[in-house]
């Protein structure tokens, strides 16, 4: 093999080992945060919802009902 296909190799191995540190240890959560929060800022509001339910649990009720799924 060339030097250059082992040098691409090399440099594909290191940035995929990056990413997966930098996931693993929530090093750009920051940043992912701040794109995230652009985003939604720059495409604006998509829709006004006319129907909004609030259901407070406590902690007695949810641990007799755990084995039903909740939406969260």
């Amino acid at each position: 093999m060339s030097k250059r296909l082992v040098y691409g190799i090399l440099v594909l191995v290191l940035a995929c080992a990056f990413v997966e540190i930098a996931e693993r240890w929530q090093l750009l959560a920051g940043l992912d945060n701040v794109h995230y929060d652009i985003w939604h800022q720059v495409a604006g509001r998509r829709y006004s919802p006319e129907h909004v339910v609030i259901v407070a649990i406590d902690e007695q009720t949810r641990l007799e009902h755990q084995d039903e799924p909740l939406v969260f």
